[in-house]
C-alpha cells in the first residue's frame, strides 16, 4: 500500500486560556502602534503643509525678485503739508504717510529748547477788534473785513 499524502492546512483550532490572554496582549500592543503611528501620521502631515507654504513662498519672491525684510525708517515731518511721512532710510523712498494731529503742527512750532521758534510766530495784534487781514485769491490785493 503507497503511503499516505500529507498536506499541511491552516486551519481553525481552540484557544487555550494562555493563547487567549497573549492575543489580548499583542491586540494592545498593535492598538499602541496604531494610535502612534496616527500621531505621526498627523505631524507628517502638519510638516508637509509647512513645506508647502515654504516652497509658495519662495516661489512667490523668485517670481517678484523681491521679498520682505526688516528696514530701518524714519518720520519724518511735513509742517507746510501737515502730515508726517514714514522713509526708508536705505533709499529715501516714502513708504506711508500720515496727517498730523493738532499736538503735532504744534510741535513743529517750537525749538530745541522747547520755545516758540521765531520763524513761525505770528505777528499779534494791536488791538482784539483789529480784523485780520485776507488777500483776494483773484487780484492779490489786501482788504479788511469791517
Amino acid at each position: 500500500m503507497p503511503e499516505p499524502e500529507i498536506e499541511t492546512r491552516e486551519l481553525l483550532c481552540e484557544l487555550t486560556e494562555t493563547e487567549l490572554l497573549q492575543r489580548g496582549d499583542q491586540m494592545a500592543d498593535a492598538e499602541l502602534r496604531v494610535q502612534q503611528l496616527k500621531l505621526k501620521r498627523g505631524k507628517v502631515s502638519d510638516e508637509i503643509k509647512r513645506e508647502q507654504i515654504v516652497r509658495y513662498e519662495l516661489a512667490s519672491v523668485i517670481d517678484t525678485g523681491k521679498e520682505a525684510r526688516d528696514v530701518e525708517c524714519v518720520w519724518m515731518p511735513d509742517y507746510a503739508h501737515s502730515v508726517f511721512r514714514l522713509m526708508r532710510r536705505d533709499t529715501g523712498e516714502i513708504v506711508e504717510t500720515r496727517v498730523m494731529s493738532a499736538a503735532d503742527r504744534q510741535m513743529g512750532m517750537l525749538d530745541d529748547d522747547g520755545e516758540v521758534d521765531e520763524r513761525v510766530q505770528r505777528p499779534a495784534r494791536k488791538h482784539l477788534d483789529d480784523e485780520p487781514e485776507q488777500v483776494s485769491a483773484r487780484s492779490g490785493s489786501k482788504r479788511f473785513d469791517s
